[in-house]
């Protein structure tokens, strides 16, 4: 299973390029800023395949790429050494530093105008029939140039499906737009088409945002997409979430720069923080 999400994790944003609808449901949420200064040095411990239910309560998390991966990528910090935190004592950095790649036996970021840092679910299983749910809360620092201008895709989260007929997409992805816009992407069906453009809010930085993907999982016409943004409904789609019913959904987060030589300025080093992950 691993290697499948690795080799056709390359797919994914090759098609996410296509027809570009308006955003829908321009959903602004109130800022409740939490300034603070990044602390320096960087200190915290890496999270790879380990268990921290302060941060991620029963999931656990590896890296997409095997190789490349920095050490600063993906951390554990701790709110004693300064970092922001949602509750909990703990909270986990992504740090993505221009030039940032790596790769896979399935793919090479490195070759293909890609940059990232990202985690993805270990061991997804099979929930055929239920309603599950992810939820997620992040927190992106003020910063110069968080997501660079141009027609580069910056993506935070992916909640997806694959089974082991080598099917493979995207439900919902979390994406950072042009002019600060924090949006949830969903396709049309299982193509790799966009559906529509669900605004979260265009003053995304400094202060904690929940976010909330609730999937019923079903092959059938009566499966359903249904975000929350702090507890409020952001949007819902009545459909299949998968093709078939050797599915599973899966989870993917952190940085992921995608078609970078679109990007019409220079990329800067990017920061944000993840807590409260938990599916249930």
């Amino acid at each position: 299973m691993k290697k499948l999400i690795f080799s056709l994790g390359i797919l994914f944003l090759f098609a996410c390029s296509k027809t570009s609808p308006n955003n829908q449901n321009d959903n602004p949420i109130t800022p409740d800023k939490q300034i603070f200064k990044e602390p320096s040095p960087t200190v915290g411990t890496n999270f790879v395949r380990v268990k921290n239910q302060d941060v991620f309560n029963e999931l656990i998390f590896d890296n997409v790429n095997t190789e490349g991966n920095k050490s600063y990528g993906s951390l554990i910090v701790s709110k004693t050494n300064g970092y922001p935190v949602f509750d909990g004592n703990e909270s986990a950095r992504f740090e993505l530093r221009n030039g940032d790649c790596g790769w896979n036996s399935g793919f090479n970021d490195c070759a293909t105008n890609r940059m990232r840092t990202e985690m993805y679910e270990v061991n997804p299983q099979s929930e055929i029939g239920k309603i599950i749910s992810y939820t997620e809360n992040i927190y992106i620092p003020a910063q110069s140039k968080f997501r660079p201008a141009g027609n580069n895709l910056m993506v935070l989260t992916q909640i997806n499906y694959s089974d082991t007929l080598n099917t493979f997409g995207a439900l919902a992805y979390l994406v950072m737009e042009n002019n600060n816009t924090l949006l949830i992407r969903t396709h049309k069906d299982f193509t790799w088409d966009w559906n529509k453009n669900y605004t979260i809010t265009t003053t995304p930085y400094d202060r904690w945002i929940t976010i909330k993907y609730q999937i019923k999982v079903s092959d059938k016409s009566d499966g359903e997409l249904a975000v929350f943004i702090d507890g409020n409904k952001l949007f819902s789609e009545v459909r299949p979430t998968l093709i078939t019913k050797s599915g599973r959904v899966y989870m993917k987060f952190g940085i992921y720069n995608s078609f970078t030589d679109r990007a019409t300025e220079p990329f800067q080093t990017q920061i944000m923080y993840f807590d409260g992950i938990r599916k249930n």
